[in-house]
C-alpha cells in the first residue's frame, strides 16, 4: 500500500495560509484528493487536467493552488511542488517491493530448508546398527539460547526479527537505522553497530507506537543538530524511550522561532500574495 504523506505542520504553513480562509478548504480538499490518487497510481505528483472535473474541482480552487505554489503547471496538467521531498518516488516504491519481495522469499527458503527431514533409518550411522542417537530440539528456550528454532506466538513488544541483517529488514527499519548510525559518526562519535537491539526499537517504534516514518527521520535529524540531545542519543532504543520528549522540544523550538520571524522578503511575498488572493475574491463577491 502507498500512503499520502502530510506533515504535520502543513496547516499552518504559509503557502496554506495564503489562501483566502473562505476557499481554504475546499482548495486543501482538493489537493488532498489528487495527492491520495497521485500516490495511489505512483504518478510522481502528475495528473491530467481532466481528473479535475472528476474529482468536482472549482477553477478557483486550481487557481488559488497554483498561486500557493502547491502545484506546478504542465504541458499535460499538474504537477505537485516538490513531491520528491515529501512523498515516494515510482523509482523509490518498487524498488522497495522489490527487496521486499526478495526478503520474503529468502525466509521461505530458509524456513524451507529447516523443515527437511532427517534420514528414515539411523541405524546405518555406526557399524553394528547401533542407532546413532538424534538430539531432539527443544521449543523451549533456554537462557543460552532464548529464541526457539520454531517460533511461538508473541505479544507485538516481544517479536523479534530471526535475522539481524540490515539489507533483510523491513526498508522503513533500514533507513532509520542507517541514518542514525550516519548522523552520530557525522557528529564525530564512534560508528554504532546496528543489531537486533536496534532493528528492534525501531520497528516497535513503527509498528507498535505508530510513530509516522518520516516524522521520524525529521525528528531524527533535528535531535542530531542539536548541541545537546547529540550527545545523548547515541543508540536506535534510546531514541525510540525518548521520542516524545525530543518532538516537544522540537515543536517548542519552532513555535519561538515562528515567534522571532524577521522580516523576510520571501515571508513579505507569500503576504502580499494572500492579500492579491482576498483582494480579488472579495472584488468577486460584490460583483455576483
Amino acid at each position: 500500500m502507498v500512503w499520502f504523506n502530510v506533515d504535520d505542520g502543513f496547516s499552518t504553513s504559509p503557502k496554506v495560509l495564503v489562501i483566502p480562509r473562505a476557499d481554504r478548504m475546499p482548495a486543501i480538499g482538493l489537493w488532498t484528493i489528487a495527492g491520495s490518487w497521485c500516490a495511489k497510481h505512483m504518478t510522481d505528483g502528475n495528473f491530467g487536467a481532466f481528473m479535475l472535473d472528476e474529482w468536482g474541482a472549482s477553477q478557483g480552487s486550481v487557481d488559488m493552488l497554483v498561486a500557493a505554489a502547491l502545484w506546478d503547471v504542465t504541458p499535460e496538467g499538474f504537477v505537485f511542488h516538490d513531491w520528491p521531498s515529501w512523498q515516494r518516488t515510482r523509482e523509490q516504491i518498487e524498488a522497495d517491493r522489490e527487496k521486499e519481495r526478495l526478503r520474503k522469499s529468502n525466509y521461505r527458503n530458509k524456513k524451507a530448508g529447516e523443515r527437511e527431514e532427517p534420514p528414515g533409518d539411523v541405524s546405518r550411522g555406526r557399524p553394528g546398527g547401533s542407532p546413532v542417537s538424534v538430539p531432539r530440539v527443544s521449543q523451549h528456550p533456554s537462557q543460552a539460547n532464548p529464541f526457539p528454532t520454531k517460533p511461538t506466538l508473541l505479544s507485538t513488544k516481544d517479536v523479534v526479527e530471526e535475522s539481524t541483517s540490515v539489507s533483510e529488514l523491513r526498508p522503513e527499519v533500514e533507513g532509520l537505522c542507517v541514518l542514525l548510525r550516519d548522523l552520530v559518526v557525522a557528529n564525530g562519535s564512534k560508528a554504532p553497530t546496528i543489531g537486533k537491539g536496534w532493528a528492534t526499537a525501531a520497528r516497535l517504534m513503527l509498528v507498535a507506537d505508530g510513530r509516522d516514518p518520516l516524522a521520524a527521520e525529521r525528528l531524527m535529524r533535528w535531535c542530531q543538530a542539536d548541541p545537546f540531545w547529540r550527545g545523548n542519543i547515541l543508540s536506535m532504543p534510546k531514541f525510540r524511550a525518548k521520542y516524545d520528549e525530543l518532538r516537544l522540544h522540537a515543536e517548542r523550538e519552532r513555535t519561538d522561532r515562528q515567534a522571532k520571524t524577521p522580516k523576510d522578503q520571501q515571508i513579505l511575498d507569500v503576504i502580499e500574495t494572500g492579500r492579491r488572493l482576498q483582494a480579488e475574491h472579495d472584488r468577486k463577491a460584490l460583483s455576483a
